[in-house]
């Protein structure tokens, strides 16, 4: 299973990553047509966002799930990645920071150790999100420091990790905070979603 799983991992991984990107730099392109002078800061941002928001999440993941002894494997997901760029092209219509889709996922099998753990599972669970908690904390931070291009990058890059922290936090199927929930660790469940929150404050005053 293992084998059969991570065969194609590496190439699942770079495609992902080029179409969160893409779909990043179509979402954020009204900022250049408007001012051209922008198209740098909205590629730097656009692939900071494929590489904290999306592959940072996943990647956290399989990191953990692997930590505690299981198989665990990136997988691209070809609907998902449609969808991704459907909402892309919707979000950049409406002139809206907003795109839904995942174009990949860990995939987890069995645990090779013999600890199968339901907190094991809603830690694996939680490490997305809570990646995305760390990044948005961290790019917030660095944009208080900075101006111009990296000011406009870090915002974007924060306001995006924001956004996928609270949400993935949300306990509904088939979110990560749900998956946590769903295995009964209901304060670790807390904990990730009151660090959503807060994180994500600023983040409605940029955008309100």
């Amino acid at each position: 299973m293992g084998v059969s799983l991570c065969l194609l991992e590496r190439r699942d991984i770079v495609i992902s990553g080029l179409g969160v990107f893409l779909a990043s730099f179509l979402l954020l392109s009204w900022y250049w047509i408007i001012n051209p002078s922008l198209i740098v800061p909205v590629t730097l941002a656009s692939i900071l966002v494929s590489l904290t928001a999306f592959m940072a999440h996943e990647l956290m993941h399989r990191y953990v799930a692997r930590s505690l002894g299981y198989i665990a494997c990136f997988r691209l997901v070809r609907y998902g990645l449609v969808m991704l760029m459907l909402t892309a092209l919707i979000g950049f219509a409406a002139r809206t920071p907003f795109m839904m889709g995942a174009p990949g996922a860990v995939a987890i099998g069995p645990n090779i150790l013999g600890r199968e753990s339901s907190r094991y599972r809603a830690l694996i669970a939680l490490a997305g999100p809570g990646a995305n908690v760390l990044m948005a904390a961290a790019f917030y931070a660095a944009s208080l420091s900075v101006a111009g291009t990296l000011l406009f990058t870090f915002r974007i890059t924060y306001i995006i990790n924001s956004i996928l922290a609270i949400f993935n936090s949300l306990p509904i199927p088939p979110l990560d905070g749900y998956q946590v929930v769903r295995n009964r660790e209901y304060g670790l469940w807390l904990t990730l979603m009151v660090s959503s929150i807060l994180v994500s404050i600023p983040a409605i005053r940029y955008l309100f």
